[in-house]
């Protein structure tokens, strides 16, 4: 799917339907934290987003909002589950990753957010968000 400037893929209090994949662009997550601090990040292409609705009835934190041209792959999670079903091979290392996923989101360390680049991996696998700021196309200087 595509997103324009300024679009909102999604809200707080919002039902997950599925997992996100950023492919290309850029936009901006904003929640609230634990503490009641509202709290902002730039997100850019190759991190996940909501993937805790694949195991989990998950409903979204934030808010994510187009900040450029963004371009979305979206895996709705109900067809995701039916699917799974006809590799019973795979099984065991899905459930694996769920419960890890499923610890990671209780173990309270962090905020569970939308944006959970590291749900089921090791912190070493990628950073939480893409950035701390927008970036600029050198080209359009």
């Amino acid at each position: 799917m595509s997103l324009w400037r300024g679009d909102i893929l999604f809200h707080a209090g919002e039902q997950a339907s599925g997992l996100y994949r950023m492919t290309s662009g850029q936009a901006r997550y904003a929640w609230t934290s634990a503490a009641g601090q509202l709290e902002m990040n730039y997100v850019k292409e190759k991190l996940w987003l909501a993937e805790a609705a694949l195991w989990v009835s998950w409903v979204h934190v934030g808010r994510l909002q187009a900040l450029q041209e963004c371009n979305v792959f979206h895996l709705d999670a109900s067809k995701f589950r039916e699917l799974v079903k006809f590799y019973p091979t795979q099984l065991p290392y899905l459930k694996q990753f769920a419960r890890r996923v499923l610890e990671r989101l209780a173990d309270g360390s962090q905020d569970n957010t939308d944006v959970e680049a590291n749900l089921g991996r090791s912190a070493s696998d990628n950073s939480k968000f893409g950035s701390t700021g927008p970036e600029r196309d050198s080209s359009s200087f």
